[in-house]
C-alpha cells in the first residue's frame, strides 16, 4: 500500500515550481490592483471640484426662491396686452391715413382697400384662415354707405364668426365669437 503513494521527495523541484508561479501570479495580481487604484485616485482628484457645486447650488436655490413666478407670469401677461393694444393702435393709425388718402384720391373709400384694412384688424386680434363674407362689389357699397362686413376665422385654435362695422370708411367695431364662446 505504500507502493501506491506518491512521493512527495521526488516532486521537490515541479512543487517548488509551482510555488513560484504562485508567487508570481500574487505579486502580478498586486501590481495590477496597485494600478487601478492609482487611476480611481486620479480620477476622484477630478471630482474634489464638486465640493464646491454643493455651496452653488445652495446659493442658487436662495435666489430661486426669491423669484415670485406669479409676479413674473402677470408681467407678461400686461406685457402681451400691452403689445396687442400697441399693435391695435398701429393699425387704428394705417387705416386713418389709408381711409384718408384713398377718399382724397377717388372722392369716396375704397372697397377693395376695406378688404385689406379688415383683414389687417383681424390678424392683429389674433385670427387666422380668414374668409370675408361679402363679395367685393358689397364692400365697395359698405365703404361708401357703411355697414357690416361678415367673416369665419380661426381664433386661439377654435372657429370664429363675427362681423366688422364699417362707419364713413373706417371700422368703427369687430365682434368676435368663438364656437366656445357660441356654444357654452
Amino acid at each position: 500500500m505504500q507502493n501506491a503513494l506518491i512521493d512527495i521527495t521526488a516532486l521537490g523541484p515541479w512543487l517548488d515550481l509551482l510555488f513560484v508561479a504562485a508567487a508570481i501570479a500574487g505579486v502580478s495580481l498586486l501590481y495590477l490592483l496597485n494600478s487601478r487604484t492609482a487611476q480611481l485616485e486620479e480620477r476622484l482628484k477630478g471630482l474634489e471640484s464638486l465640493s464646491g457645486l454643493e455651496a452653488s447650488l445652495k446659493e442658487l436655490k436662495e435666489g430661486q426662491e426669491g423669484v415670485d413666478l406669479e409676479r413674473v407670469e402677470h408681467l407678461l401677461e400686461d406685457l402681451r396686452d400691452a403689445n396687442r393694444r400697441t399693435g391695435r393702435q398701429l393699425i387704428d393709425l394705417a387705416e386713418q391715413r389709408a381711409s384718408e388718402a384713398a377718399v382724397v384720391e377717388s372722392g369716396r373709400p375704397a372697397g377693395p382697400l376695406l378688404g385689406e384694412r379688415i383683414m389687417n384688424r383681424l390678424l392683429v386680434l389674433g385670427c387666422e384662415r380668414i374668409e370675408l363674407l361679402v363679395g367685393s362689389g358689397d364692400l365697395e357699397r359698405i365703404a361708401a354707405e357703411g355697414g357690416e362686413v361678415g367673416f369665419e376665422a380661426r381664433r386661439d385654435g377654435a372657429m370664429a364668426k363675427g362681423r366688422v362695422e364699417v362707419a364713413d370708411g373706417r371700422l368703427v367695431n369687430v365682434d368676435i365669437s368663438t364656437s366656445h364662446q357660441m356654444f357654452p
